[in-house]
């Protein structure tokens, strides 16, 4: 039940260009449904399907292929003769011996069924049938010798005791063992079909796929079934308590695409008429696959998860060089101890890294239609989805080895798909060092003062690089948000300043700085080279010339190289919704192999997965341009390499960072043309790059930026307290910070207009369309890592 169908088409059936399908391409809507559903494995009905829609199966003739025809679905192998999948018939023999043998308390009726009529498409669509296949005919046997059955017509009275009495079908027996996951509202719908509507059928099946609780209509049989549906919808619109409410449900009406809206209203309000009005609801533009709301303000469409089993573990990482893992696997307690050549159900890894510090690339966008990383499995198929990592089976308790990769090893990688060669620079490993130093991006919050910075980049400036502890306490004392004895801890403790005395030699009168480690009663002089005594008498007992020395990374002038900017601007991104949050990241990397090299500052994948959502969009995939505190910082070179990187990554965030607080009017102008550019759509309605704009406000916002700017006045503190707005999004950070800093409209309307113009310059030619060809389907099918598994079929 939970396979979804996938149409293929060149251009959209007739049904579906009218009051809910809007107008995408065939090709775009054929990529949407699978975006959406993230099949594991295709089975084509035609030849052809899934490589006319960008899924290419290349991998290794040693392994099983994800792309097969249906007359190659079933194998000739006695083990399992289902090269996708498990064979429906263990399911049948698993709970005949376990159930179905014994005596009952309450029988359950399990049904069947038969004949032919111009209803058996919506009877297979509906409740499930068989193959007429000789090859597998032992399934309807198996399926009789297993269940006492109760056979039934094609009648709408039968449909009644079907769904009234919860009875067995083919098709509902196949959800055995079989858990749906939906954080989404579990009210009841009603989809209307008309039973000789290949769309109708095909919208029906997909439905079921977005909502827990459907129940299918034949239109032919309304006048009979009007009075059990009636009762239905009365029924489920009772108190039903949530939490410390009770709600009253309603039920929602869908009606098949087949139906003009005028036909849809006529046959529901004629149906439900006389029922109160909030007990139902006609919907005629649920579940547009193809829309995204380029905002995330509009309903998600969140598909069921199936899972068979889950366990939650804590893995070891067990070698620090290649980062590898080790798993148990899990299985079906119906499935045979050996599959056939194929894939059978999946073992999916949610991982979280609660122990490397952010360095393992852990959350990857999807590789459903790319090549898939197979060098991180030993011996299989691995594929990323956004579900977490994907690793088909085929054998019954096994162990599997895995190995991770780094953030930056896998944003190259990235890179590399997109026709670009990159490498670590200098600066890149600077960067490094200080999140290395500080415990990750989460940990950078010590650095999130202007104070700071500059006193450290003094030091960093000064031939001997020191300054009096004195000076220190007086810099930190500004902070004014904690201990400064603390703060000085914590500065000696991630190695940016290092305690000494200064001393002067007394033959050269240079005056020497010696750490702690250093200080002993004879000590060398660095000018001179001459050893000379210790003045432990001469020395100033009441007030010692104690300095600190600046020293590691945090050594390196003119702010670091820009790292400050860098990793400041990745611990904005990251702690504006916390734990929420999965970040991803590289820093510094140049790029070879072009006629013009360029270099970016950071580059990062970023997932949040607040409220809970069980399916998620890929990972935002950010590249950013940061800056320290120049006048005239970003230039017009700036703008046209993270344009270059846009149009080889299409979808890419671009974020331009700087720690002063405001901009001037050039850098203004600059960015406002680049954020103007990144704000055109493309073929599939999605921005072309999204343009973030973080100044000191943010980069130095100690709780997030919502609360940074909820402290500011004007136009930042009246965005910051609108509902509709979560400044987590990546999307919702890049239309709020250019209307901010830019002048720029809201995305909304700027794209209302845009797309007005856009209308106006078309000719009658250019608007017109024709009719298209028919629709053809294709059904698819270093550190502590405390990880989700879990088990689910092979979809």
């Amino acid at each position: 039940m939970y396979n979804p169908i996938i149409p293929v088409s060149r251009s959209l059936p007739k049904a579906w260009r009218g009051r809910r399908h809007g107008r995408p391409s065939g090709y775009n809507l054929a990529r949407e449904y699978i975006r959406v559903f993230e099949p594991d494995v295709f089975v084509e009905t035609e030849q052809g399907l899934a490589k006319s829609v960008g899924v290419v199966d290349s991998h290794p003739r040693t392994r099983p292929p994800r792309v097969i025809s249906l007359d190659d679905l079933v194998s000739s192998s006695d083990s399992n003769r289902f090269i996708f999948g498990l064979d429906i018939f263990y399911v049948y023999r698993h709970l005949y011996h376990t159930e179905y043998q014994f005596v009952r308390r309450r029988n359950r009726v399990i049904t069947s069924f038969q004949g032919e009529s111009r209803h058996s498409a919506y009877i297979d669509a509906t409740f499930g049938g068989f193959p007429t296949s000789d090859a597998l005919s032992y399934i309807p046997r198996a399926y009789e010798q297993a269940f006492n059955l109760t056979t039934l017509q094609h009648l709408p009275s039968n449909w009644i005791t079907v769904i009234g009495e919860y009875a067995g079908t083919p098709l509902g027996l196949t959800c055995h063992a079989i858990t749906p996951r939906q954080h989404a509202s579990d009210n009841l719908t009603i989809f209307l079909a008309d039973p000789r509507s290949p769309v109708d059928l095909m919208d029906l099946w997909n439905t079921r796929l977005l909502r827990r609780n459907v129940i299918s209509v034949n239109s032919e049989w309304l006048p009979e079934l009007k009075d059990y549906l009636r009762d239905l919808v009365a029924h489920n619109n009772r108190p039903v308590p949530r939490g410390h409410h009770e709600v009253m449900p309603r039920t929602t009406i869908d009606v098949g695409s087949s139906f003009s809206e005028e036909a849809a209203e006529h046959i529901v309000h004629d149906t439900f008429a006389g029922l109160p009005s909030e007990s139902w609801l006609l919907s005629l533009t649920s579940d547009e696959i193809w829309r995204r709301d380029h905002l995330d303000q509009g309903r998600r469409i969140s598909p069921i998860q199936i899972e068979s089993e889950s366990f939650n573990m804590e893995i070891p990482v067990k070698d620090s060089e290649y980062r590898s893992i080790q798993i148990r696997s899990l299985a079906p307690k119906f499935a045979p101890e050996y599959g056939s050549w194929g894939m059978h159900w999946a073992n999916v890894l949610s991982l979280r890294d609660y122990g490397s510090r952010n360095r393992l690339a852990l959350d990857l966008p999807s590789t459903l239609l790319s090549t898939p990383y197979d060098h991180l499995r030993l011996g299989g198929l691995f594929v990323n989805s956004r579900e977490g990592f994907v690793l088909p089976q085929r054998y019954k308790d096994h162990r599997e080895y895995l190995q991770l990769m780094s953030g930056t090893e896998a944003i190259i990688d990235w890179f590399k798909r997109h026709g670009l060669t990159g490498i670590t620079s200098e600066s890149g490993q600077i960067s490094e060092q200080i999140l290395s130093s500080v415990g990750g991006v989460y940990g950078i919050g010590i650095l999130q003062d202007p104070g700071t910075l500059h006193l450290l980049n003094k030091m960093s400036r000064k031939l001997d690089r020191i300054v009096t502890v004195e000076e220190w306490k007086e810099t930190l004392n500004r902070r004014g948000d904690g201990s400064t004895t603390a703060f000085l801890d914590r500065l000696v403790e991630i190695g940016a300043l290092k305690l000494g005395l200064s001393v002067s030699c007394p033959n050269c009168r240079k005056r020497n700085w010696y750490s702690l480690d250093n200080l002993a009663e004879t000590i060398p002089c660095e000018r001179c080279m001459k050893d000379f005594a210790f003045p432990q008498g001469s020395l100033s007992h009441k007030n010692p010339p104690w300095m600190f020395r600046v020293a590691g990374p945090y050594s390196v002038p003119n702010y670091a190289n820009g790292a400050y900017a860098n990793v400041l601007a990745l611990s904005c991104l990251a702690n504006e919704s916390m734990g929420d949050t999965s970040v991803t990241f590289s820093t510094n990397l140049e790029f070879t192999g072009l006629e013009n090299p360029m270099e970016i500052d950071f580059a990062c994948w970023l997932r949040n997965s607040s409220f809970g959502a069980d399916r998620r969009d890929d990972p935002a995939f950010l590249v950013g341009e940061a800056k320290s505190f120049g006048n005239q910082a970003f230039s017009n070179e700036d703008v046209v390499r993270l344009k270059r990187i846009a149009k080889c990554v299409p979808g890419t965030f671009l974020v331009l960072a700087i720690l002063k607080d405001t901009l001037n009017d050039r850098e203004r102008s600059l960015i406002g043309r680049l954020a103007t550019w990144g704000r055109v759509p493309d073929s599939r309605g999605n921005l072309r790059a999204p343009v973030i704009v973080l100044t000191g406000t943010e980069l130095f916002a100690k709780y997030g930026v919502s609360t940074a700017w909820n402290n500011t006045e004007g136009e930042r503190k009246r965005l910051s307290e609108n509902a509709s707005f979560r400044l987590t999004d990546p999307r919702t950070l890049a239309d709020l910070t250019q209307q901010v800093y830019l002048g720029l409209p809201p995305t909304y309307r700027w794209l209302q207009e845009y797309r007005s113009r856009i209308r106006q310059r078309r000719t009658p030619r250019d608007a017109s369309t024709g009719s298209g060809p028919e629709t053809r389907s294709g059904s698819q099918q270093a550190g502590n890592l405390p990880t989700t598994t879990a088990l689910r079929p092979v979809q």
